[in-house]
């Protein structure tokens, strides 16, 4: 996205566009590959009215959660480090409390979304 020459405006609406066209609903939440954007398509998606997504805690990168985190997880096979890891924290007493995709973003906390295979999941606040 951030290789010069591209046109982010018209990736995005091609995008949505081929979603649409096969019967997907395109997502009001945007994470940029690699995590990576600049203030200038932060500005872009806002005036599209997506919101742009981040993640704290990258498993397969080595980032820890804490409580609020948001978790971000390479469920398409791109990171089987991350799944094993995730698989670890799930299995481990006392399993942290997680919040799912329409929790998160109902239940006033910090929002998160998916894409491609990411599994949405989120530390709860507070550790509660």
């Amino acid at each position: 996205m951030l290789t010069p020459g591209v046109d982010f405006h018209a990736e995005l609406l091609t995008l949505e566009r081929k979603l649409l066209k096969n019967g997907l609903t395109p997502s009001v939440f945007f994470r940029f590959p690699g995590l990576v954007g600049s203030g200038a398509q932060m500005r872009q998606l806002r005036k599209l009215g997506l919101i742009p997504l981040g993640s704290d805690a990258w498993l397969a990168r080595g980032e820890v959660p804490r409580p609020g985190s948001i978790i971000l997880i390479q469920g398409n096979g791109n990171e089987p480090a991350g799944v094993k890891l995730m698989m670890s924290l799930l299995a481990s007493p006392p399993l942290p409390p997680l919040l799912p995709l329409a929790a998160a973003a109902g239940g006033g906390s910090p929002i998160l979304g998916r894409q491609g295979g990411d599994s949405p999941c989120l530390a709860k606040k507070g550790g509660t």
